[in-house]
């Protein structure tokens, strides 16, 4: 499974405030779950996140995607 970062990167190196935007929480982008109901592999191209509703595929599903963590996205059926 992909995990991405859905932080902005700034280069630029002449900020007035060190450490800016730093104290932001990162985003935690997810590119695949699996089912709870059926077990089937879910990809998703544009990534989702917690707050998002996801559909299994195969078996047609909603999910509630909640309190996503860095090792996989949390699943509750709508």
């Amino acid at each position: 499974m992909v995990v991405r970062d859905d932080r902005d990167v700034d280069l630029d190196d002449d900020d007035d405030e060190p450490g800016a935007g730093s104290d932001r929480p990162k985003k935690i982008v997810y590119s695949e779950f699996d089912c709870p109901a059926c077990d089937a592999n879910n990809p998703y191209d544009d990534g989702f996140s917690a707050g998002a509703i996801v559909r299994c595929m195969t078996c047609g599903t909603d999910f509630d995607v909640f309190e996503a963590t860095e090792r996989k996205p949390r699943l509750r059926e709508k």
